[in-house]
């Protein structure tokens, strides 16, 4: 969907063909993290499996917002207007948090911001899709 928004775009270089693909990279390796590798006969303790990988999902979602913002420098040639930079810094304080800290009711206080601040961030500012 994001990227079909930039089916106008024909003064492509390297670079921001690099950024475009570093976010979808970021992506699949978020997705890849979330889940254990395999199931098996022995149970699986996901919460176990969160934490053991939490600096690392939270890094990557870090990463995430970097590349995201610098997409949108390299492409338009600035960067994107406030309320959108304010979402982007908002989910990025958040990943460093989520990355630091360990604490169960600061995490879950994390998983219920994220899902409203996203709700919000589209219904902010995706209200017309053209």
């Amino acid at each position: 969907w994001a990227m079909f928004g930039m089916r106008q775009h024909h003064d492509w270089t390297f670079f921001a063909f690099s950024l475009v693909l570093a976010q979808t990279i970021v992506v699949y390796l978020l997705a890849a993290l979330v889940l254990p590798d395999f199931f098996g006969e022995a149970p699986v303790d996901l919460r176990e499996h969160y934490y053991g990988h939490r600096r690392w999902f939270f890094a990557l979602l870090v990463m995430l917002i970097v590349a995201s913002l610098a997409k949108g420098w390299v492409i338009s040639g600035h960067l994107t207007d406030s309320a959108d930079l304010a979402f982007h810094l908002v989910f990025a304080l958040t990943g460093v948090v989520g990355m630091l800290t360990a604490d169960n009711r600061c995490h879950e206080y994390i998983s219920a911001f994220t899902a409203v601040g996203i709700g919000t961030y589209i219904a902010t500012l995706f209200t017309h899709l053209a």
